[in-house]
């Protein structure tokens, strides 16, 4: 059996619990989120709880990734070390930053690229990899393109103008009429 992603719990966290029922299918990987599905959103995901899960499957060869919480590289080879993880996931934190995974502290005047270029690169390769699609929609790109201005000045005024574009070409003009590029 392949890897499958769990979360710690419904509504009361069970981790260890659950990990030795899945164990018995002898999966490959499991993925295990920090908070129940109650929680959603909210909340902190609870590492203390992955490391049960983590405990409860150190004899076997099943790998052990956590997911929750986790804004860098650094917290993540933290997670690995201080919880017995195999890996970790970087979920939200990557949204609108790449640079997110990487192991240097990134700045402004470090990026080999800015920002922005990158937005641009992200919109041009999804038209590039969908376009040929029937059913191709610019739609799902826009929320991410949301997420790389996030951070500006002016950003709301941006993501309106940027949630109404359709390609790639659009997105260039207002990325150059608001100085971005």
């Amino acid at each position: 059996m392949f890897g499958k992603k769990w979360r710690i719990g419904f509504d009361t966290k069970i981790a260890a619990e659950w990990t030795k029922i899945i164990l018995e299918t002898e999966p490959v990987a499991i993925v295990l989120h920090g908070r129940t599905l109650a929680q959603a959103y909210g909340g902190l995901a609870d590492w203390e709880e992955i490391g049960a899960a983590v405990q409860v499957a150190s004899s076997t060869p099943t790998l052990i990734l956590g997911n929750g919480d986790v804004h860098s590289y650094a917290e993540a080879l933290e997670k690995v070390a201080r919880y017995g993880v195999d890996g970790v996931l970087i979920g939200r934190a990557a949204f609108g930053n790449p640079y997110v995974f990487t192991s240097e502290t990134i700045t402004a005047t470090t990026q080999t690229k800015n920002i922005f270029e990158i937005a641009l690169e992200h919109a041009q390769l999804f038209e590039a990899t969908f376009a040929a699609d029937p059913r191709y929609n610019f739609l799902p790109m826009r929320k991410h393109l949301g997420w790389y201005v996030k951070e500006i000045p002016e950003a709301r005024q941006i993501r309106i103008e940027l949630f109404q574009t359709t390609t790639p070409k659009e997105v260039k003009a207002i990325f150059q009429q608001h100085g971005m590029l």
